[in-house]
């Protein structure tokens, strides 16, 4: 028997379908806060609010998941998320007198975006959330086309133009097989150096790297298990020491550029620092940084080890 697939038929979701991490789901709510934050003024107090609390809600969820990896994802049944939309539909419309209009849907789009990121899972979630973001963002201008407007809108269009494409350009990266090329062409010129050379080399390049990601978590995932195999290949390697070192320049790697870390974005569109300032300081400090840490922390660890 021939199975027909019936044009109305759902789709049932694919296992090896893309989901969200942590990282991006920080870069998507910083995205809709940016787009949200010149509309809230045109807004009832309650509606602002609201939305702003939506986004709070699921960055939170986010940072408890994080803060329980063995424990099932924290998750809002659909249904109710849409008997919760059609409730804000009506007291939108309490409030307004009227739905269809300007006022009342931007005001409920401004709710529809946080609704929506609650529920946010895999990737197709946050193509979606990207493009309302990006239409909420420019609603101000139906309001008035001033310049200072256009201001307003500034950091929202720089933030979402840095999640749609430098993480993409991340996972990219991995799939065509690039960092893996670079790993491996690594580690076939470190062979007859003292393992002792080869970890301080790795962690360089580990660290330096990172101009190539848009988040820490791309940087871990693409990066972390590749440079664990090239060490396990030099004979004499410590291991332990050699992981914890990788690890821990994780938490200083954020500097480098306007894309290290999800709230670099937001920092870097709040045009405090120009970009040429940006890539200097970062590099500047980025070595200030990984000198200082290699030089206290390598003869730490070799004391902590011997004993």
């Amino acid at each position: 028997m021939i199975a027909l697939r019936l044009p109305w038929r759902r789709r049932r979701p694919s296992t090896a379908e893309a989901t969200l991490d942590a990282t991006q789901i920080g870069w998507l709510g910083a995205a809709i806060l940016a787009a949200q934050l010149p509309q809230a003024p045109h807004l009832p107090i309650w509606v602002a609010l609201l939305g702003f609390a939506l986004v709070g809600l699921r960055l939170w969820l986010a940072v408890r998941d994080r803060r329980r990896p063995g424990s099932a994802a924290a998750r809002i049944p659909s249904w109710a998320l849409v008997l919760f939309a059609v409730a804000i539909a009506a007291l939108v419309r309490a409030s307004y007198g009227y739905l269809l209009g300007r006022d009342p849907s931007v005001a409920f789009l401004f709710v529809l975006v946080g609704i929506k990121f609650l529920e946010a899972r895999a990737a197709r979630d946050g193509t979606l959330l990207v493009c309302l973001a990006a239409f909420l963002a420019i609603t101000p201008f139906l309001f008035g086309q001033s310049p200072l407007a256009a201001v307003a809108m500034l950091p929202a269009i720089v933030a979402l133009a840095w999640f749609a494409t430098l993480v993409a350009l991340a996972d990219g990266l991995n799939r065509v097989g690039f960092v893996k090329w670079f790993a491996d062409s690594i580690a076939s010129h470190m062979a007859g150096f003292a393992p002792f050379t080869v970890m301080v080399a790795l962690v360089l390049v580990f660290f330096v790297t990172h101009y190539l990601f848009a988040s820490i978590t791309a940087h871990v995932t693409a990066l972390l298990p590749v440079m664990l195999a090239v060490g396990s290949t030099i004979p004499g390697m410590d291991m332990p020491q050699f992981a914890l070192l990788l690890c821990l320049t994780l938490g200083i790697m954020g500097v480098l550029t306007p894309y290290a870390t999800g709230p670099s974005p937001v920092y870097y569109g709040s045009g405090y620092l120009p970009a040429k300032d940006y890539w200097k300081l970062g590099a500047v400090f980025g070595f200030i940084f990984i000198a200082l840490f290699l030089v206290v922390t390598l003869p730490w660890m070799a004391i902590v080890g011997g004993r």
